[in-house]
């Protein structure tokens, strides 16, 4: 079993420094990560921390939150969307952590925040990754890892069962659960459900109210990669990748449900993070 010691250790020495810098006297070309390898001394102190093993299936079973099958009228048709699976939270630095043995630098590191700094790129990975640790083939397939973990000759395979990104599609059914208003929460108090308009970071996964679906976070706390390219329904190529929902430092605005934006796929930023969908192999 994969442990955290040393990301325990670097929390505390982090702690003390406040700073994402690296070590004194070590220098780097490219943003350095933390390797993850020793053995592990579980917090007491936090109350999600798991019994199993991050890379145990037992663990991740408990985490999914079966969407139903459904349509979505997008672009002025009704698109098919299959049931799917999706984590109930954002991926945290403890999972990312324990399934591919390294952590990019983080604003603040605990282990029950959600992972940030990770490119679409590393959200590939770890789903590949976290695909082989649960026993399924892998969604996507490439020839080889160029800088910055571009991903060269990539293709997506759908009709297996696999851990991935969401759709955009996916992703906005999993936000709007039965609801149509422009917040999934509809009139109420934002805050009740989501972290944002802060400029201290980030916050623990799960600790504001869950949408209809029962997921934390759709809004607020980190923006989630998907899948797609950016443009419209269907698109196939491209230079952007789309992101959804709001962040820590998000406006309001940013936490509706149809709310969208993009980036490059080996961009990263201490606001974007993502969330996992287990896939049936079935996509519409």
């Amino acid at each position: 079993m994969k442990n955290t010691l040393w990301l325990l250790l670097c929390i505390l020495l982090w702690a003390c420094s406040n700073t994402t810098s690296p070590p004194e006297g070590v220098h780097y070309s490219q943003p350095f990560v933390i390797g993850i390898s020793s053995p592990s001394v579980k917090s007491s102190s936090s109350t999600t921390l798991p019994s199993e093993s991050v890379t145990d299936i037992a663990f991740w079973e408990s985490k999914w939150v079966q969407i139903p099958e459904q349509e979505m009228f997008v672009e002025s048709k009704w698109i098919p969307i299959a049931s799917f699976k999706i984590l109930e939270t954002e991926i945290t630095q403890l999972m990312y952590a324990e399934v591919l043995d390294t952590l990019p630098p983080q604003k603040e590191l605990k282990e029950n925040y959600p992972v940030a700094s990770v490119s679409w790129y590393d959200a590939i990975l770890f789903c590949n990754a976290l695909s082989k640790n649960l026993g399924y083939d892998t969604a996507y397939r490439y020839s080889s890892i160029g800088p910055k973990n571009t991903l060269l000759n990539l293709t997506f395979v759908d009709s297996i069962q696999s851990v991935r990104l969401p759709t955009n599609i996916e992703w906005e059914a999993a936000i709007r659960g039965t609801t149509t208003t422009e917040y999934f929460w509809g009139t109420g108090n934002a805050s009740e459900f989501a972290h944002y308009g802060s400029t201290g970071g980030a916050i623990e996964v799960g600790q504001k109210r869950v949408n209809s679906y029962g997921l934390y976070d759709m809004a607020g706390n980190v923006h989630e990669w998907v899948y797609d390219w950016d443009g419209p329904y269907g698109t196939t190529v491209g230079s952007k990748r789309i992101y959804r929902g709001g962040s820590w430092s998000s406006p309001l605005s940013q936490l509706a449900s149809d709310y969208q934006s993009s980036a490059l796929p080996d961009e990263s930023t201490d606001t974007r993070g993502f969330r996992v969908v287990l896939s049936n192999g079935v996509m519409e």
